[in-house]
């Protein structure tokens, strides 16, 4: 029954075509509201929390809490907790716990930008060699230059999500402030030529947070960038507490 049941895990989770029908799915009321539907998810909901209460599906380790944007919509501004990067040390031992546990993704980010750790690279290479199936992060890909780019090509990152919210400079910029739009384009643009060039990983997936702002230029994003990337990703801002009322929260557009 765990292979099966590992099977359809790794299909729901890291097919894309797959998650762009669940993602379909998951924004249709008539879907969801339905009583079998809520029954069956409630049922797959708890037999899930039982199976991974004490070895968790995936791990995020935040390497660092340091961050150069200031996003509108990020409560990062708002954080008390000291400003640092984990050491390597710590790291290692996290990544060792989860090998032993056979945990199957390790994502290396969080509430930071996780390029500006200098140790960002050697923290990938490290999990790879641990054993981790799959190791993963999030970047804002401002600092993404040739050098990081090559750096991460090299250490055997398996999946990187890069955050992109807009189409234009005006629209970007308004949103997360102190980054640069072309900068970031230029990265993102050649960090997929350079994946491109070795012919290997990582899969690259590029999010977008819809705003008020960059509502308009959804289509045009995905019309651009559709046939560079593995996946896009559209997400609606949220918050943990449930004050923010959504309507069709996330849905992935898969791109071949």
């Amino acid at each position: 029954m765990d292979i099966i049941y590992n099977k359809i895990h790794d299909l729901s989770h890291y097919n894309p075509l797959v998650q762009t029908v669940i993602f379909t799915l998951s924004n249709s009321s008539t879907f969801v509201k339905n009583p079998l539907y809520s029954y069956l998810y409630s049922k797959q909901m708890k037999m899930l929390m039982e199976r991974h209460e004490n070895i968790p599906l995936k791990v995020i380790i935040e390497n660092t809490n340091a961050c150069n944007s200031d996003c509108t919509f990020c409560v990062h501004s708002k954080m008390s907790r000291k400003k640092g990067f984990m050491s390597f040390p710590l790291f290692k031992k996290i990544v060792d716990d989860c090998a032993n546990l056979e945990v199957k993704e390790v994502a290396i980010y969080r509430l930071g930008e996780p390029l500006l750790d200098p140790q960002f690279s050697k923290e990938i290479a490290y999990a790879k060699k641990a054993g981790i199936e799959i190791v993963s992060t999030n970047t804002n890909a401002s600092l993404l230059d040739e050098e990081n780019a090559t750096k991460i090509l090299d250490s055997g990152l398996d999946v990187i999500y890069v955050s992109l919210d807009a189409t234009s400079k005006n629209i970007y910029e308004g949103i997360r402030r102190g980054l640069n739009y072309d900068v970031v384009e230029r990265n993102i643009k050649r960090f997929i030529e350079l994946r491109n060039a070795r012919g290997q990983k990582p899969r690259i997936i590029l999010n977008f947070c819809v705003t008020q702002e960059n509502r308009n230029q959804v289509k045009d994003f995905m019309r651009k960038w559709k046939s560079c990337v593995e996946q896009i990703w559209v997400s609606h801002i949220h918050d943990w507490s449930g004050r923010i009322e959504m309507k069709n929260r996330f849905f992935s557009i898969f791109s071949g």
